[in-house]
């Protein structure tokens, strides 16, 4: 019988699962005038999770720059929704989030102190500082390597289609870990209703998952035994950031939303922009293609605020506001903004 001591106690800690990298949603890109700004895609960006890219070029037989995946085999690693799917209001400084809310309380790290948290009506949520944040984690389980990714994203749609599954996971099986799922890149028709009664449509690619396996396979399988697995935490530092570092020109992005009812224009583009003051004219050039507006919505508001470029600068500010938040500027975001000129002063942060 052995009967000597075995291990370090020190080291007797949970296993844990560590991130290999983040599977983004869009890319920052280079305007004309020289600006970085963000964009949506309608594939996955794999520049940040170069181990997936790979299986999937070498499965597809395209080349990695060119390939342009739109659907994921996965499966969540552990048995805790709220692991899998981290949800919550964040604002974020230079080293990580600073406040942190569900929508009733928060916690703010600067105080180190419990807050209310009014959630879509908090005044950071307003100016851009703070936004809703789902972080989904998962295991790519074709890919080799033991390790997880996840996907961030601030999608009400995509955010609700992830937590559908989840719920139909846990009534069905009572669980939601080992089990085989397909996570898909697909376009969702959206519209809403601006100030003056007109209907936009536009188009959005959103996440969704789904079961890759039949109900009765998914009935036969079978859990390890033992302590449970654990995730290592996401990163803090970046976590809502969706757009890799890296810029890919040659990527596709997502067309621009189709306008209807847009008013016809008398006047020509040129002829309006020449109006505009010289050391204004590039900024608000810049602006109407990082909010991606439409030749005839650039006519419409340069109509609206001529003799004023610096109320112009001011709503395309905040409408740059929305496109880093992840979504189009509904009809709040068509207001002149109460603070236009401080907000155009040095031209538009990113």
């Amino acid at each position: 019988m052995n009967d000597r001591p075995y291990g370090i106690a020190a080291l007797d800690r949970p296993r844990r699962l560590p991130r290999a990298g983040r599977i983004r949603l869009g890319e920052k890109d280079i305007s004309k005038a020289g600006k970085e700004y963000p964009r949506e895609l309608d594939y996955f960006n794999l520049a940040d999770a170069p181990a997936v890219e790979e299986f999937y070029s070498r499965q597809l037989g395209v080349p990695p720059g060119e390939l342009r995946l739109r659907e994921l085999d996965i499966i969540f690693p552990v048995n805790d929704a709220r692991t899998i799917l981290d949800l919550g209001y964040m604002a974020y400084g230079g080293s990580g989030w600073k406040c942190r809310g569900n929508g009733v309380t928060a916690f703010n790290r600067e105080i180190s102190s419990e807050i209310d948290c009014a959630g879509e009506d908090c005044k950071m949520v307003g100016e851009g500082k703070c936004k809703r944040q789902g972080v989904l984690t998962f295991v790519c389980y074709l890919v080799p390597g033991l390790c997880a990714y996840d996907i961030v994203t601030s999608s009400w749609r995509s955010i609700e289609n992830c937590l559908a599954i989840i719920e139909t996971l846990q009534d069905l099986f009572e669980r939601i870990d080992a089990i085989p799922l397909k996570l898909f890149r697909e376009p969702y028709q959206m519209s809403y209703t601006d100030d003056d009664g007109k209907q936009h449509n536009q188009t959005h690619h959103c996440i969704r998952l789904d079961v890759a396996a039949s109900l009765l396979d998914v009935k036969r399988l079978q859990l390890g035994e033992g302590r449970p697995l654990e995730l290592e935490p996401a990163s803090d530092a970046c976590a809502d950031d969706q757009y890799p570092r890296s810029v890919q020109r040659d990527a596709a992005a997502l067309p621009a939303g189709k306008v209807i009812e847009v008013p016809q224009a008398t006047d020509s583009l040129a002829e309006l922009l020449a109006k505009v003051p010289d050391e204004l004219r590039a900024e608000i050039t810049t602006g109407f293609e990082i909010a991606q507006r439409s030749t005839e919505e650039q006519l419409e508001l340069l109509k609206r605020y001529e003799g004023q470029p610096d109320e112009l600068l001011g709503y395309l500010s905040a409408l740059v506001e929305g496109s880093l938040a992840g979504n189009r500027p509904t009809s709040k975001l068509d207001q002149k903004p109460a603070t236009a000129t401080s907000q155009v002063k040095g031209g538009f942060s990113y």
